[in-house]
């Protein structure tokens, strides 16, 4: 093994047995984020540029393993999201130099938390869901539409959903009785399909449909905590001695 691994694994033990009593019990979590997130290029997408996204989310630890999580962000952003007839019936995607395009995160999950104590990394999985705020444009991909008979809901072009993995890690900077003050940061998988997007033209041909795409978003936060910490133990007083 590398020296340096090893020393740094003994590090965060030497870190982590001690302080384990110290934070052990159920509690509420509230986290606020800054993150970055990169977008795949998934159809209905050409794409969307990676960019910041704010958020927060509140927690539950349950008992001393699992704690269930809502999160939320929003990201401003900019997108492509043209198309062109490509002169044989179809049509071809197009950069049509961006559009502003505003993104809402929301997700839901379980996390595990294998270590209690002033460093508690956790893995987690869930349920997420995007929705995209932009200006519709009919210009090309629009007007090819209505030329072939195709059906689309212009709903389906704004949302989707699917699920989300990831992992990360909490310190604890201060600590009373009840409270704790942490500094966190994960990283996670948005991997998400616009599952109803299904466009069909005249002929019943399939033209166009959502496809799993793998956000990317790494977080950054400032995690308050409280609840059933156990209070410190005092020692017994022990008996004065009489002299009998």
């Amino acid at each position: 093994m590398n020296s340096r691994v090893l020393i740094l694994t003994t590090l965060v033990l030497l870190i982590a047995v001690p302080a384990a009593a110290e934070l052990e019990g159920d509690r509420v979590r509230l986290t606020g984020t800054v993150g970055h997130i990169t977008f795949d290029a998934q159809e209905p997408w050409n794409s969307i540029d990676p960019t910041v996204l704010y958020g927060g989310a509140v927690g539950v630890k349950v008992n001393r393993w699992f704690g269930i999580n809502s999160s939320i962000g929003y990201a401003f952003a900019n997108g492509n999201f043209g198309w062109v007839e490509d002169g044989m019936g179809g049509f071809v995607k197009t950069d049509n130099s961006g559009k502003d395009v505003d993104v809402l995160h929301v997700g839901f999950d379980l996390s595990f938390h294998p270590l209690q104590g002033r460093i508690d990394p956790w893995v987690m999985a869930g349920w997420t869901w995007m929705r995209y705020y932009f200006e519709w444009d009919s210009a090309g991909f629009g007007d090819w539409l209505s030329e072939n008979d195709a059906e689309y809901d212009l709903s389906d072009l704004r949302s989707a959903t699917g699920w989300q993995f990831g992992i990360g890690c909490a310190f604890a900077i201060l600590n009373t009785e009840h409270t704790s003050w942490s500094v966190m940061a994960d990283f996670r998988d948005l991997m998400v399909k616009s599952n109803k997007l299904e466009i069909v033209d005249g002929s019943g041909e399939k033209v166009l449909e959502g496809k799993w795409g793998h956000n990317l978003l790494f977080n950054l936060g400032i995690e308050f905590s409280w609840g059933n910490y156990p209070a410190p133990t005092e020692e017994p007083n022990s008996p004065a001695y009489t002299g009998d």
